[in-house]
């Protein structure tokens, strides 16, 4: 039976306070301290893709077939153990697993259509070892924000299917409100957000929605306007 290595990111916090580890903790039993990984990342918050490496690498080392991504807060269930242990033992091709995301409110997260490709959240993805030997890891130009999209859009290139499994997962979403998140983090996503469409070919795309957002933004009077508006003249 191919082993799973549940790999979980936690920051700030201890691991008994990651929702994720507790409810794994609860629902693995007696293999819950061979199949559960967790890295503190709180000192290189921004290296997500860093951290997913050094979880490759590890799962590669210890004979584990396939890794599964959770963020701290996810909200792991029975339901999605088993369907993940489903997936797993009848999968005849190359594929990467997801479920569905939504926030408190029942609101879908994850996955979407973007760009022209499916795209799945990192947290819940299930991955075969072998796909990201393709990839040669994590793209570190992607230390986090973005990586998710990188990760499927080359799914996407190599014509790797992404597959939803038959079970929802609640998931915060940290910039689900731009307003939130601190203009650092908001800078890192605009970089981000370019480097992404330029590497796609979607840069015409990419200033649309730009500017869609900066009239938003104006009209409500958004904390960010003259960081989008600089974002959207640069190299004009």
């Amino acid at each position: 039976m191919d082993k799973i290595l549940y790999f979980i990111v936690i920051y700030k916090i201890k691991r008994e306070q990651s929702r994720a580890w507790q409810q794994l903790h609860a629902l693995l039993g007696n293999d819950k301290e061979n199949c559960i990984y967790v890295h503190d990342n709180t000192e290189n918050n921004i290296y997500l893709a860093a951290a997913y490496n050094k979880g490759w690498q590890y799962a590669k080392q210890n004979g584990y077939s396939w890794i599964v991504l959770l963020d701290a807060d996810t909200n792991v269930t029975k339901q999605y153990i088993d369907s993940v242990q489903e997936a797993v033992n009848t999968c005849r091709s190359e594929t990467v697993f997801c479920p569905e995301l939504i926030d408190d409110k029942g609101t879908l997260l994850s996955p979407l259509k973007s760009h022209g490709i499916d795209v799945a959240f990192n947290s819940g993805l299930v991955v075969p070892i072998h796909i990201i030997d393709k990839l040669n890891g994590y793209n570190e130009n992607y230390p986090l924000d973005y990586l998710d999209y990188w990760f499927c859009y080359q799914l996407h290139q190599l014509r790797i299917p992404l597959e939803v499994l038959p079970v929802r997962l609640t998931h915060s979403l940290s910039v689900c409100d731009y307003s939130q998140v601190s203009k650092e983090r908001y800078l890192s996503l605009l970089a981000a957000e370019k480097r992404f469409a330029k590497e796609t070919g979607h840069e015409r795309l990419y200033r649309i929605r730009l500017f869609c957002r900066l009239i938003k933004w104006i009209l409500t009077g958004h904390k960010y306007i003259r960081e989008t508006y600089c974002a959207l003249i640069e190299n004009k």
